[in-house]
């Protein structure tokens, strides 16, 4: 399910939104701006890290995003974020607006894209979290209806 957020909250509230199912992935982070304070986590351009280890550093760390892609991935999957054979980006991607938009990983179960502090892009294989996120916040449209009736 594909959903479009007009809204920007901040990660952890997306997080909450998901009932905190972020820790039972491991995330892929990249194509990302913001501001970083006390942290040198996001100093590479692609991150790979457990949802554990990213939950803590979004609860304990001055962290706001602007762009980003979160692609969330099976605790079993290994990838090697220097040698992606895939790459999520979000500002040259006009394939989210098009018909049927997909995740870009093809291992990733969901993906969060951070659109220029103004929308939350939620694409997710698992209709639960798509539910969740859907429930927790109002202001959301389904992304397939919203493309046809934009007409990007």
């Amino acid at each position: 399910m594909n959903t479009i957020l007009h809204d920007f909250p901040e990660i952890k509230e997306i997080f909450q939104a998901i009932g905190n199912k972020q820790r039972e992935f491991n995330w892929l982070i990249t194509d990302f701006e913001g501001f970083f304070d006390g942290t040198d986590a996001f100093s590479k351009d692609r991150v790979w890290i457990s949802g554990d280890d990213l939950t803590q550093l979004i609860n304990s760390k001055n962290i706001f995003f602007i762009w980003a892609v979160f692609s969330a991935f099976e605790k079993n999957i290994k990838l090697d974020p220097e040698n992606l054979t895939v790459e999520p980006d979000i500002k040259m991607n006009n394939d989210l607006f098009g018909n049927n938009p997909k995740i870009r990983h093809p291992l990733a179960i969901a993906e969060i894209n951070l659109w220029d502090s103004s929308k939350v892009l939620f694409l997710s294989k698992d209709s639960n979290l798509s539910q969740r996120f859907r429930s927790y916040f109002v202001n959301w449209e389904d992304m397939d209806k919203y493309n046809v009736k934009i007409k990007w």
